[in-house]
């Protein structure tokens, strides 16, 4: 409820005439086995590979991709041993630690810039068979 009271005064703020949908996923433990994508995580570590790193040493046309952006102050340890523990690599969006709405537009912008996702479908994580 609290999410839907946030998602409604957003909503008022900016004038949106459609409420978005909120969609609470289970604790990251849960999840299935994300076989088919890629899958990256913000990384906070000093150590992360920045983006344009990662970006560029990928195959032209990889999986789907799923990235995973955590709290803001980072994913606790257990998580990130859990998402590399998937196959997930860590990375940086930016030098600096971007907060979490920026993150999802930034990352959403980078990948954006690839050609092969520019018309490629995504993965969907609301069917019954991707999540329990």
């Amino acid at each position: 409820e609290r999410a839907h009271a946030i998602a409604l005064a957003a909503m008022k703020q900016c004038g949106r005439l459609t409420l978005p949908g909120i969609i609470l996923k289970p604790p990251l433990d849960q999840w299935p086995a994300l076989t088919n994508a890629t899958l990256f995580f913000g990384d906070l570590s000093p150590d992360a590979s920045s983006f344009s790193d990662v970006w560029s040493s990928l195959p032209l046309k990889p999986s789907p991709i799923v990235f995973f952006i955590g709290p803001e102050g980072g994913f606790h340890p257990q998580e990130t041993n859990l998402l590399r523990h998937q196959g997930g690599v860590g990375l940086k969006l930016h030098p600096n630690i971007l907060r979490t709405d920026t993150a999802a537009l930034a990352a959403l912008t980078l990948f954006s810039q690839r050609p092969p996702y520019k018309s490629e479908p995504s993965l969907d994580l609301e069917s019954p068979a991707a999540l329990p």
